[in-house]
């Protein structure tokens, strides 16, 4: 775990020295920056998979209960994969297959993480020119009465796994040998059967040495009604990275960290938007107690902070005497990302979350949604 986490900080850390040292060349500064960047990214996914294998173990990790649309789900998954398989070369399929009830009840997130550990592995070990295949089934009856029995497959034509590891597979930290060329945590696996677990189902493989494998998640779910469905939310991050998206709009910011505070501003600004900081709970509060009913579009709230933190901030506004205070919107962006700890945000009066380091996507499809379901 020191190898892979000191891996990427060694390419962040010195591709940032090589960006000083070459300062006025253009071109080898985007060069290095969008290094940093890729390495940030797979860190960011290294310290995730830790902290989720850390709450499955501990069985501290709770899960979600939101309606989701099947096709949609699997759409969606489809747009995310097929571009990685496309660049590496590969055939990449997806199926339906007797689906009957297309909405049930479940944990969008972690039903992705799943999926998405699944098919990455997929791609990554399977060989330029081969095939990865997805399908999602509803089978027969489920053992819980009124439930649904979808069965999740994902098959390769790749490298497979050596029979002696088979019975590793799932084990922290197991990597086999066919994986020493790969970046990764050897936890996604077992990340995947605990999320499995967590969720009442099962987890089973077939594979053989250089001749693919193929995984099968059985998961039952409860099924929806017949009232409109919010899946599609997803969308609304198309394209958002470009400028001007919040234009006209004004945002109060309570974030004690200056660094965070620069980049939030300055992420804000290239939006079009302005904003004004307070470094505290209680100096927010004050700045918005003064300001002219609507002056602010949202308030864009930190939790962890001097004074006040984020959800006696939010209680505070929002039972503050004025047109304003009860619809505002306040976004909570705090690096507290678990499930609970949007809960919590929204039990304090609070819009929406948006977990740090900021997407920016993620970020403006938030405000939007917010401030458009505000209006």
């Amino acid at each position: 775990m020191s190898h892979d986490i000191r891996t990427p900080m060694n390419a962040i850390i010195g591709m940032t020295e090589l960006a000083a040292a070459h300062i006025d060349d253009k071109e080898r500064v985007a060069d290095c920056l969008k290094k940093i960047s890729l390495s940030s990214g797979h860190l960011m996914s290294l310290i995730n998979n830790v902290l989720d294998m850390s709450k499955i173990e501990r069985s501290r990790l709770i899960l979600n209960r939101m309606r989701i649309s099947l096709p949609s789900l699997v759409e969606q998954i489809a747009e995310i994969m097929e571009p990685q398989a496309r660049s590496r070369g590969l055939e990449f399929e997806v199926q339906l297959s007797g689906i009957v009830h297309k909405e049930f009840y479940g944990d969008t997130l972690r039903l992705n993480q799943i999926l998405i550990n699944l098919l990455g592995n997929a791609c990554k070990f399977t060989p330029e020119g081969g095939r990865v295949s997805f399908c999602a089934k509803e089978c027969g009856p489920a053992q819980r009465e009124g439930w649904i029995h979808y069965r999740f497959t994902v098959s390769d034509t790749g490298v497979g796994i050596k029979e002696e590891f088979l019975k590793h597979m799932f084990e922290p930290f197991s990597r086999s040998r066919n994986d020493s060329c790969v970046e990764g945590s050897g936890l996604g696996l077992s990340i995947t059967k605990g999320l499995a677990d967590l969720m009442g189902g099962e987890i089973r493989v077939r594979s053989r040495e250089h001749q693919g494998s193929t995984f099968q998640v059985d998961l039952e779910f409860e099924p929806a009604g017949d009232e409109e469905t919010g899946m599609e939310e997803g969308k609304d991050g198309e394209a958002l990275s470009e400028s001007g998206k919040l234009a006209g709009l004004r945002f109060l910011i309570a974030e004690d960290n200056a660094i965070n505070a620069e980049i939030l501003c300055e992420l804000l600004h290239m939006q079009g938007a302005e904003s004004v900081v307070r470094t505290d709970g209680v100096k927010a509060l004050e700045e918005f107690k003064r300001s002219t009913p609507g002056t602010y579009d949202a308030v864009l709230m930190d939790i962890q902070m001097p004074e006040m933190n984020g959800y006696d901030t939010a209680r505070a506004i929002c039972g503050l005497v004025r047109e304003d205070a009860g619809g505002i919107p306040i976004i909570a962006m705090t690096a507290n990302a678990f499930a609970e700890d949007v809960q919590a945000a929204l039990k304090a009066g609070m819009t929406a979350h948006v977990a740090k380091p900021i997407d920016v996507n993620v970020m403006v499809a938030a405000l939007l949604k917010a401030i458009r379901g505000n209006t």
